[in-house]
């Protein structure tokens, strides 16, 4: 109401003003949904989440698996994730050097 008011009371130019941004918006509204469905990309962001989890998990088991080969299955609840990835990039490094021939320690 108040929109028409200032409409007929100003120059024509301003109601043209709204009248086409409102239909611009509008458009933009209607294509942007069209191109990024929002349940799809919720849908799509969920999968991801699922996949993420999962494969922490399997590194996790990973993880364990190497301790457990390496005799530390009762250490491994004390470490944490960056004492777990330390210990993977040492064991490595290592085969990497016992095949290369430059083990350094």
């Amino acid at each position: 109401l108040m929109m028409a008011w200032f409409t007929l009371q100003v120059p024509a130019g301003v109601g043209i003003y709204w009248v086409i941004s409102n239909l611009v918006m509008i458009i933009q509204s209607l294509v942007l949904n069209k191109i990024y469905n929002p349940t799809e990309l919720a849908a799509k962001y969920v999968a991801e989440e699922e996949e993420r989890k999962e494969r922490e998990r399997q590194e996790k088991i990973a993880a364990r698996k190497l301790l457990k080969e390496q005799g530390m299955e009762h250490a491994a609840n004390a470490l944490s994730q960056k004492e777990i990835d330390r210990q993977k990039l040492q064991a490595a490094r290592k085969r990497d050097a016992e095949k290369y021939g430059d083990y350094a320690d």
